[in-house]
């Protein structure tokens, strides 16, 4: 209907279309839709239908049978219950299948092989164990053929029998399919007619049919099938089998026994027979008999009833049965159901008579077999109940077949039942009848009858007259009776009743047994759901059978008896019996007055009144009581007497029975019954006494005081009520969500859900009864006495109550319908007469201008937003028509008591209300087709014509006030109403310039107005060009033109305060970045919107609403919690952050920006998007374009290249400049299209905001490209003689500094230039910014390589090779001519200048030998080359440096990692002073080629050395992820350990101590300090093993890399890829720790020794690393060697 347009037509129960004129407007509503469900699937709604309906029906067809079978065959179909593990509990009759031969030749037999099973009930259908089960059954000669035939489908190949042999049925298999899933699908309509295999699985040779089935259904796989089966499809119908009439003509199988619900119609008169079981002795017999079950029905006679007997559905009624016959089986089961069905009129003396057979395999014996055994058991007992519902053991008695005939009735003389003989009785017998004390046989029945009963009390009852002596007891046992029972045989059993209380006319002896079994028997037919169909049966009696003249007065005197004695505990529960079935007790009672009065006349009206409103007074009376005992029968009065008032009113006079209603209602007191006292009250306003004017007259009052009541209880929660109870709810949710539900009931969380939910029931039968209360008045306004009186009592008292609920209760609740609703009706149903009154009732003008101005906010909201949908056509135009009424009515109190003195409030709010109401979309009616607009303007006609005459009147009332509301009336709503028009394609240029120029010429001309009216017009015209422009914009491709346009017009309505027109295209610019995967900048976006919003708990204005993706937010708080969720969204998809510090500490709802934070240093790139400059020159561009520069963030590694051709594809008419020139007047105000790009670079201003802060260098780096609007560009000039040795010494800068309206990134991906500054840079200038430059990012290279073990190594080696090696570029040689002398003396002023660069070369050397320290780590072979050459390079270069500039330090982080150490003996050797490395003294003894291991020594902190600092420097190396391990060797240490081992240094290739002298390093060897080896025991051991970050390389790459020369084993310049240490110490076998070689010697000269502490595991041990000497204190030793001989590995 929504796609059609098409509008909601309301219809009346018949289906007429309802007129709205003669409809009340409270039933002119639609059914509400259930707002925010979703609509139901097929299967909830299948289900759905299944719920609707009491009984169900499943239609079954047989399509196919597939199975090896040699004769003629019976397939049993019948529906089981498999709940019971033990047993398959039948639950309808069977259908039979008879396959005879040429069946498959019939096709019209074929398919009419179809049954519905009926009677299903909803806890069969919801059952998880219903199967279809299926008996196949072979029946033909009792010789068997054991040739096997071939599989055939439909097809039975066998030989046919001869006539004269007497068939017999033989097991052959069972068959089974899953009805529960299956039902599920065919209700649905999924899988109607669909085909459905039934797989048959054989029995065995000792399985009965029940026992196969059984085993199938546990395994209903049918895997043993052998692919055997029935096909069939079924299909689940709801309702009786009536319901379905084009079904009557095929097989129908009913239930066994009643279904839920019984029908009146439904007359049954069946009895149904199970063969259960038996035990039968062999007899003469060789081997177990094959016994036969004969079932007959015998008169007393002997003769045999016809057609009484059926097998099943589908098959024509037989007059006697035969079993299943299994071989050779002295205890068989049969499991076979059969019906008999009993005469309906008629003496039933007949009994079933049981026979007992061998079936031969020979045809001759066979024949000639006579039963061996008889069985019988009675339909009627001996009490004339029928056969009980249960198992029956019967008694076997053997026949002598030499006596025996066939008409013999002797038996008949004997006991049936085993049960009948008594202990010591003697074997029964009578002619060839004997007890066999060894066979027995056993059956289950079921009687299914309308006629006959079972239970002996009940046939007491309708038979009391032969014993009147017991009726009292006969009486009291009625409550025994089983309510099925006494509902079948309702009318006698009321017949019986009210025959004793005629008897016993004079004598009450028997009243109150009667009224107790009166009151049974209604409550079974008015309480059980399952019955309720039969009320229409006493409804019925009541009219028609019902004529007992004198029981009102005994009725009604037992019940007063039992108000009287209400406190005894027997009285008050007969009393709570009969309350629940008062109604047709008072119907009882009124018809048999009635009945009195035409026979006697009313005589005795007076006495019969008086005895009436003195049982009405007692139950007032009985309401009043507080007795909390009385609380269940006070409940069920209030419950069952209203549903009585109707009756009541035939034969009592309406006004004292509405003034015994009305002082009911008063006595109810609001608290724990306040919702019954409702439902009272509804129940007496749908009654017939409020229809009549009288007790309408008396009843209103009562009802309007009551409504009134529950609707201030609801004013008073109010603000402080619902809205409070609803925040309550949600707050006990979320702690119920923290604590867990099943604690919730412990602190009482839930109160609050229980008080919310307990309000708004209230509310809602509120609702109900003030909804009825005006219908009743609508629809009798023109009949006998009128309701305007009564109309004025309902205004008088509710309409405000009734407005101050429409304000608090919620839009979004479905309540809020029907209270408009009322609302309308009330102000439709007053006239002229009924304002005045109202208005005249006001004592303060405070109050009454207050009312009115409550009513017109209430019209304002109603049509800004309707609460009904845009389909309910109707009901929103008769809203519409009340409104406009109401506003003509109000306009005359508003004129005459407001105008003077003048009220401004007030007429503001009618002006606001009556444009609200007159641009509202519904009365828009050009927008409607032709016929809807025809129809609606013959009804309603144009309301916006009245609207207006109605505003022009009260604006010529206005008089010299008029000032005040020009032009701040119209300035708001001219200005949506303009943007909305153009948005609609509305107006163009020339409308603009035409509206300019006749708003100025009138502005202008106007005294007063002059001034306003000219701003007002400038504002409007320049809100039109921009509207023109975006609408010209959004026909364009280009999505970056429309978010410009979209900016354009977003800074309009911020300049004038408009937040609506404000926030809704703030997101509308979200959704273009959004579709443009500008996610950062849609975060920006809406953070715009969060900026206008408070951290509190204040009312949201609808201005700052938006119907987005956040739902019915309400508070300031809730929608900005929404939008900052949404913008870390956008920011999480954009990989971008704003948030710096201290973000652990803050609340749950900014802990996601802490993990984008965390994104920051972990995976977001710290290099800067490309940011390029764009100027767009020339009248050829759109106007918000024209002339203009912009910086742009671009796309990430986007080429300069690749972004102007991304502009040039964006204006396809524009041409690129060659020049980068400000371009003159000539260009820019030509109508060409022309470009100037070039590149910027980000420029991060010192940021007070990392100053004196512990900031990461990943977060500095971030924000040197982002959170930026400072941008730069260079431009070379040469400025004198250009030096063609090094032309860097006259090249200038011209430096562009240029600064943008708003920080990048933004709410757009560019923003135009403010501010433009250019200056110079010297060349000396230039030199130190580009070493700054070069430091930084070689620092930034060093850190990220040292953090991430995983970056490509390519970045930091072309920046090393660069600096250290410059092969084009000349490196800092360039800037020699700076410290020259003479350059110095031409600039004085330059001194501090020169010095700066010279100290940025100085630093530069720690950071290259850093840089290559890292690089050495991490290079692989084919770099070692390029690391060796770069490492002689760098020490020529660094010896120069130093001595030219001196010495700096390196300011690299340095973190210790977290090792634990322990000594294994008591005491450390002395500390050996080595002034080299740890990775250079850490190395294998050329003289010790068995690769021994020794000690490490620490030097003593006296010789200027730092030990630990060494340590730790040599584990930094390994730092990354490698596991530091010892070189496995011929002897290694066990896996469990790791240890440091240090050799003999500088040893020579004969192993003596090399002590030769080589060249001297940098302080850097003074300041690192070295270990050196002493011959020493003690050893220093991690305590923990060192794991690897990533995995360890394989075998083959560990043995080729450890065989491999050491890359600086033939130069003694030290070599920082050089390891010194391996990780294949736990590779080895284990070490014999006895054979441990020697510690190789001393070294030549040694330091002092010390002792030293060992530190506990995880102490800080930098406390203990001594300062660095200066590098003049002492010479530096000579260095060891880099690395062990060849053939050696360092260990």
């Amino acid at each position: 209907m929504v796609l059609l347009k098409l509008d909601l037509v309301v219809r009346d129960d018949q289906g007429n279309i309802v007129n709205p004129d003669l409809t009340s407007a409270v039933k002119a509503i639609p059914a509400p839709p259930a707002g925010g469900q979703p609509q139901p699937g097929l299967r909830e709604r299948a289900l759905k239908r299944t719920q609707q309906h009491n009984s169900h029906c499943l239609y079954v067809t047989v399509q196919n049978c597939v199975c090896r079978l040699d004769e003629d065959a019976e397939i049993v179909l019948l529906i089981c219950d498999a709940s019971d593990p033990g047993r398959l509990k039948v639950l309808t009759e069977p259908y039979v299948v008879t396959w005879k031969e040429g069946l498959e030749k019939n096709m019209d037999q074929l398919s009419s092989l179809r049954v519905l099973y009926t009677d299903l009930s909803n806890s069969d259908i919801a059952s998880g164990r219903l199967f279809l089960v299926g008996y196949v059954v072979k029946v033909g000669s009792s010789a068997k053929h054991d040739a096997a035939a071939g599989r055939r489908s439909m097809q039975i190949s066998h030989k046919p029998a001869k006539k004269t042999v007497e068939m017999c049925r033989r097991p052959f298999g069972a068959a089974a399919i899953d009805l529960s899933s299956a039902m599920a699908s065919a209700a649905s309509g999924d899988e109607d007619g669909k085909h459905r295999f039934m797989p048959i699985l054989t029995c065995g040779d000792k399985d009965s049919l029940e026992d196969t089935a059984r085993r199938l259904v546990r395994d209903i796989s049918g895997r043993d099938s052998k692919g055997q089966g029935l096909w069939v499809t079924l299909r689940l119908l709801h309702g009786e089998k009536e319901q379905h009439p084009h079904l009557a003509k095929m097989a129908l199988a009913r239930r066994l026994g009643f279904p839920d619900v019984i029908l009146p119609t439904d007359v049954r008169n069946d009895l149904y027979l199970t063969l259960h079981s038996g035990e039968f002795t062999r007899g003469s017999k060789v081997q177990d008999r094959n016994v036969e079950v004969t079932v007959k029905v015998c008169n007393r006679d002997g003769s045999v009833r016809h057609g009484v007997i059926e097998r099943g559905a589908g098959c024509p009624p037989v007059e006697e049965y035969r079993s299943v016959v299994y071989w050779h089986e002295s205890r068989p089961r049969w499991a076979e159901t059969l019906k008999v069905v009993l005469p309906i009129e008629g003496d039933c003396d007949s009994h079933v008579r049981f026979t007992f057979k061998h079936r031969s395999n020979n045809e001759v014996k066979d024949k000639s077999e006579k039963p061996f055994g008889l069985a019988y058991v009675n339909l009627l007992q001996s009490d004339c109940t029928t056969l009980r519902n249960t198992r029956h053991e019967l008694n076997v008695y053997k026949i002598n077949s030499k006596s025996y005939e066939e008409g013999d009735t002797s038996y008949l003389n004997l006991p049936a039942l085993k049960s009948d003989i008594r202990d010591g009785q003697p074997r029964p017998e009578s002619g060839p009848y004997l007890l066999s004390l060894r066979d027995s046989f056993s059956l289950e029945s079921i009687t299914c009858s309308t006629k006959l009963t079972q239970d002996v009390d009940l046939l007491g009852l309708l038979k009391w007259s032969s014993d009147p002596g017991s009726l009292k007891e006969r009486l009291a046992r009625l409550d025994r009776i089983r309510q099925e029972e006494l509902v079948k045989f309702l009318r006698d059993s009321l017949d019986a009743l009210f025959h004793i209380l005629i008897h016993y006319e004079t004598d009450d002896t028997y009243d109150v047994d009667v009224f107790n079994a009166l009151v049974t028997i209604i409550s079974s037919v008015t309480t059980e759901r399952r019955y309720q169909h039969f009320q229409p049966v006493l409804e019925a009696y009541l009219q028609s059978a019902f004529s007992a003249t004198i029981v009102d007065r005994k009725l009604m005197g037992v019940l007063q008896t039992y108000i009287d004695n209400v406190r005894d505990p027997e009285s008050r529960l007969h009393l709570l019996k009969a309350l629940s079935c008062l109604r047709y007790v008072f119907k009882f009672i009124i018809k048999s007055r009635q009945l009195y009065i035409k026979m006697n006349g009313g005589h005795d009206a007076a006495s019969f009144g008086g005895t009436t409103q003195h049982l009405l007074r007692s139950f007032t009376g009985l309401m009043l009581d507080r007795d909390t005992e009385l609380e269940s029968v006070q409940e069920a009065m209030l419950q069952h007497l209203p549903s009585a008032v109707d009756d009541l009113t035939a034969v009592c006079d309406p006004v004292q029975l509405s003034e015994a209603m009305a002082e009911l209602v008063r006595t109810l007191a609001n608290g724990n019954l306040t919702e019954r006292k409702l439902s009272v009250i509804s129940r007496l306003v749908h009654s017939q006494l409020f229809s009549n004017p009288d007790g309408r007259h008396v009843l209103l009052p009562e009802v309007v005081a009551a409504v009134g009541l529950m609707f201030d209880l609801q004013q008073q929660n109010g603000a402080g009520g619902m809205a409070t109870l609803r925040q309550r709810n949600k707050r006990s949710q979320k702690l119920a969500q923290m604590l867990g539900e099943q604690r919730t009931d412990a602190i009482g969380l839930d109160k609050a859900r229980d008080e919310l939910q307990r309000s708004r029931d209230e509310l809602q039968l509120c609702i109900g009864i003030l909804s009825d209360v005006l219908d009743v008045l609508w629809r009798q306004h023109g009949q006998r006495g009128g309701t305007s009186i009564d109309v004025g009592v309902v205004t008088q008292h509710l309409l405000r109550k009734v407005l101050q609920t429409v304000v608090s209760v919620d839009r979004e609740d479905t309540l809020v319908c029907g209270l408009v609703a009322i609302l309308i009706s009330m102000l439709r149903q007053m006239e002229r007469h009924h304002y005045d009154q109202y208005m005249s009732g006001f004592t303060d003008v405070t109050d009454q201008l207050a009312f009115i101005t409550e009513i017109l906010m209430v019209f304002k909201d109603l049509v800004s937003k309707c609460v009904y949908p845009p389909l309910w056509c109707e009901m929103i135009m008769l809203q519409n028509s009340v409104i406009l009424k109401s506003l003509r009515l109000f306009s005359y109190t508003i004129r005459d008591r407001f105008l003077e003195p003048y009220e401004h409030q007030i007429w503001n709010n009618f002006f606001h209300c009556a444009i609200s109401f007159l641009t509202q979309s519904p009365l828009q009616l050009e927008t409607f087709s032709a016929s809807k607009r025809s129809r609606l303007l013959a009804r309603y006609k144009d309301m916006r014509k009245a609207t207006a005459e109605e505003i022009r009147t009260m604006w010529i009332r206005l008089g010299q006030h008029k000032i005040a509301f020009v032009p701040a009336l119209f300035e708001h709503e001219m200005i949506n109403k303009v943007d909305h028009l153009i948005d609609g394609g509305r107006g163009d240029d020339f409308y603009r310039e035409l509206f300019r120029e006749k708003m100025l010429e009138l502005c202008e001309k106007h005294s007063s107005m002059r001034e306003q009216g000219v701003r007002f017009v400038a504002t409007v015209t320049d809100l039109m060009k921009r509207l023109l422009e975006y609408r010209a914009i959004m026909r364009d491709e280009n999505q970056e033109n429309k978010m410009s346009c979209t900016v354009n017009l977003l800074h309009f309505y911020y300049e004038i305060h408009c937040q609506e027109m404000y926030i809704r295209y703030l997101y509308k610019l979200r959704d273009l970045h959004v579709a443009a995967n500008n996610y950062i900048e849609a975060g920006f976006t809406l953070k715009l919107h969060a900026d206008q919003l408070q951290w509190s708990d204040e009312q949201l204005p609808a201005v700052l609403r938006h119907r987005s993706d956040f739902g019915p937010l309400e508070t300031h708080r809730a929608m900005k919690e929404a939008l900052y969720n949404k913008i870390i969204d956008y920011f999480d998809r954009g990989n971008y952050e704003e948030a710096t510090f201290d973000y652990h500490q803050l609340s749950q709802l900014l802990q996601r920006m802490s993990r984008l934070y965390d994104k920051i240093l972990q995976e977001i790139p710290a290099h800067a998007l490309p940011t390029s400059e764009w100027r767009s020159t020339g009248r050829g561009f759109p106007a918000f374009l024209q002339n203009k520069v912009y910086v742009y963030r671009g796309r990430g590694y986007e080429r300069l290249a690749e972004f102007s051709s991304r502009i040039q594809d964006t204006f396809p008419k524009a041409e690129l400049m060659d020049t980068l020139e400000t371009p003159g007047p000539e260009v820019t105000e030509s109508l060409q299209q022309l470009l100037q790009v070039n590149s910027v670079d980000p420029d991060m201003e010192d940021n007070k905001r990392f100053s004196g802060k512990p900031v990461t260098e990943k977060i500095v780096q971030y924000y040197r490209v982002n959170d930026i609007d400072r941008f730069v560009y260079s431009r070379r000039s040469q400025r004198g003689a250009k030096d063609p040795d090094n032309p860097f010494a006259s090249m200038w800068l011209q430096r562009t500094v240029m600064r943008t309206s708003s920080k990048l990134p933004g709410i757009l991906a560019w923003f135009p230039v403010t501010a433009t500054e250019t200056y110079d840079v010297t060349p000396l200038e230039h030199a130190i910014e580009t070493m700054t430059t070069k430091n930084r990012q070689l620092r930034e290279l060093i850190l990220s390589n040292r953090s991430d073990a995983a970056l490509p190594l390519n970045p930091l080696t072309q920046t090393l090779t660069g600096i250290i090696n410059p092969a084009v570029m000349g490196g800092t040689a360039n800037y020699q001519t700076f410290f020259t002398p003479e350059y110095v003396e031409r600039n004085p002023d330059d001194a501090t200048l020169v010095a700066k660069l010279k100290v940025l070369i100085a630093k530069q050397i720690p950071l290259l030998e850093a840089g290559l320290e890292t690089h050495g780590q991490r290079a692989p072979d084919n770099l070692k080359p390029l690391q060796t050459m770069l490492e002689g390079i760098f020490d020529d270069m660094r010896t120069e440096v130093q001595d030219k500039f001196g010495v700096q330090e390196c300011d690299l982080p340095y973190q210790r990692p977290v090792v634990a150490l322990r000594h294994h003996r008591p005491s450390l050797a002395g500390w050996e002073r080595q002034d080299s490395s740890l990775s250079e003294s850490v190395h294998t003894s050329a003289a010790n080629a068995s690769a021994s291991l020794s000690s490490t020594t620490l030097t003593s902190p006296q010789n200027g050395t730092a030990p630990f600092l060494s340590l730790m420097n040599l584990s930094q190396s390994f730092s990354s992820g490698g596991t530091l391990k010892s070189q496995k060797s011929a002897t290694s240490l066990p896996r469990s350990k790791t240890i440091f081992y240090s050799q003999a240094s500088n040893l020579s290739a004969a192993g003596a101590v090399a002590s030769t002298p080589v060249r001297s390093r940098d302080r850097r060897d003074q300041k690192r300090g070295s270990i050196t080896s002493q011959t020493s025991e003690s050893t220093i051991i991690l305590s923990e093993e060192l794991r690897p970050a990533r995995p360890l390389r394989s075998e083959v790459e560990r043995e080729r890399r450890l065989t491999r020369p050491c890359s600086g084993q033939y130069s003694l310049r030290h070599s920082p890829s050089t390891s010194t240490l391996s990780s294949r110490d736990s590779l080895g076998p284990p070490m014999d720790e006895d054979s441990e070689p020697p510690p190789p010697p001393l070294p030549a000269k040694q330091s002092r020794q010390m002792s030293m502490h060992i530190e506990p595991d995880g102490q800080d041990l930098s406390s203990l690393l001594p300062e660095p000497l200066p590098p003049s204190q002492e010479e530096p030793p000579p260095k060891p060697p880099l690395g062990p001989p060849p053939g050696e590995s360092s260990v």
